[in-house]
């Protein structure tokens, strides 16, 4: 059985933007580089038909042998059903290229030692938001040893500012870059410089416009 991932292992390494995207998890970690193991990977559907490349990590921590910290990792990779459910988008030249969060994905399989065309999905239920779902798993990369480059950041809901973290990339686990990425010194290096994003607010629903309101837009 094989996966329709909607583009080519060659449009992937040709790309020319790589961004960052990930997802908060418990356990808050400082910034920083950590050796981890693979527990999961599961692509899941959001409501609106997108899909989830999501990576469950254990921090390898030398002092504490039963464990360390969990990570989580979670990339879009396909848009919701509303924008064609695609993996790819159109930049401003004209240029089809790969979701932004296709970049992490390509560079934790490379830590892996594999590639998109060599994954095997099975069914597999596993625990979201405290819910049992229905996904399709890859046990082939359970137990991978890689390194998890993580980015802690400044977070307002609610009117409450909060710290939480991001799995921004992803490297070997001797350190290496996967690709054209950092390696962990250069990683470390930023780290070092930009240990905290910015601040990220949830966004206020827009208002809609009373009649009145529209009625005075519709005289200018």
């Amino acid at each position: 059985m094989s996966v329709d991932w909607g583009l080519t292992d060659e449009l992937l390494d040709e790309s020319v933007e790589e961004t960052e995207n990930a997802q908060r998890s418990a356990g808050l970690p400082m910034s920083g580089v950590y050796p981890v193991e693979v527990e999961k990977v599961y692509l899941a559907k959001s409501q609106g038909g997108a899909t989830s490349f999501n990576v469950e990590m254990t921090e390898i921590d030398p002092d504490n042998p039963l464990g360390g910290r969990t990570l989580y990792y979670t990339g879009w990779i396909k848009s919701g059903d509303e924008k064609g459910n695609k993996a790819t988008y159109t930049d401003k030249n004209g240029k089809e290229q790969p979701l932004p969060s296709w970049f992490q994905v390509k560079h934790f399989l490379k830590a892996c030692g594999t590639e998109l065309k060599q994954l095997k999905p099975k069914d597999a239920t596993v625990e979201r938001f405290g819910n049992q779902e229905e996904v399709k798993a890859f046990p082939e990369l359970t137990g991978k040893k890689l390194k998890a480059v993580v980015q802690q950041y400044e977070s307002e809901y609610n009117g409450e500012t909060s710290i939480r973290y991001d799995v921004i990339d992803f490297i070997n686990l001797d350190g290496t870059a996967t690709g054209k990425g950092r390696d962990e010194k250069q990683w470390e290096s930023y780290l070092e410089r930009v240990p905290l994003k910015g601040l990220r607010k949830k966004q206020e629903p827009k208002k809609e416009l009373t009649e009145e309101a529209k009625k005075a837009l519709s005289g200018w």
